[in-house]
């Protein structure tokens, strides 16, 4: 997207306009076109956690975790803020363990790569809080501090699926490069925001170091697919 459109469109009152419109028409196509129990989960997720990704991408979220549910291997989330997507996974996860990892104080110090309209701790939510609205879902274990600094509790799991939603140039690369070897065969990594420019950069740079299968979804996410 052009650099100025992008902010232009990020101005808080332009933004939530043009968010709200494009929330109800993508929710319309939902139930247009998907089955009520996504619908009805994805609303859930909006409503009492601040969903913070739009109805297309919540739907590729779904089924994305639905299918890898059949794949071997543990789930995570980096990047929880208060919950509502991780309680997607969870809802569809069966009996695989879960791993969710966040600051829980928000987006660390940006880099030059970032775009400009973050800010420094935003999108911040307690883990006391996030714990409790996960607590209906058994064998889910959370972890505070900036990853993947915080992932050695990962270290000697097999996963199938990562959902990773950091919004930051090196949070991203860190990432994806810690996860990489602990994804499974078929294990499949989903990056939101892809279409951001520190996002983008970090995905190329992984993409030509690494053998992986990478494909578009949703309105902004590209997920990336481990074959051995």
């Amino acid at each position: 997207m052009n650099k100025t459109l992008s902010n232009l469109l990020h101005t808080p009152p332009l933004y939530n306009s043009v968010e709200f419109v494009n929330k109800q028409f993508q929710v319309s196509l939902l139930k247009f076109y998907r089955e009520p129990e996504a619908l009805a989960l994805i609303d859930k997720a909006f409503r009492e956690a601040d969903l913070q990704m739009n109805p297309l991408d919540a739907y590729s979220l779904y089924s994305l975790a639905r299918m890898q549910a059949n794949v071997p291997g543990s789930m995570a989330e980096i990047g929880m803020y208060r919950g509502g997507s991780a309680a997607i996974i969870c809802q569809l996860k069966g009996d695989k363990k879960f791993y969710g990892f966040d600051t829980f104080e928000g987006l660390p110090s940006l880099g030059n790569e970032d775009e400009k309209w973050f800010r420094e701790n935003q999108f911040s939510a307690g883990q006391e809080e996030v714990a409790q609205y996960l607590a209906r879902f058994t064998g889910v274990t959370l972890t505070k501090g900036k990853f993947p600094e915080s992932g050695s509790i990962l270290n000697g799991e097999q996963l199938s699926f990562v959902n990773l939603d950091v919004d930051l140039y090196k949070g991203i690369i860190d990432s994806l490069n810690f996860l990489w070897e602990k994804m499974n065969d078929r294990g499949l990594i989903l990056i939101h925001d892809s279409h951001l420019g520190g996002v983008k950069k970090a995905i190329a740079e992984f993409l030509a170091d690494h053998k992986a299968t990478s494909f578009d979804c949703g309105c902004s996410q590209t997920a990336l697919v481990r074959i051995s």
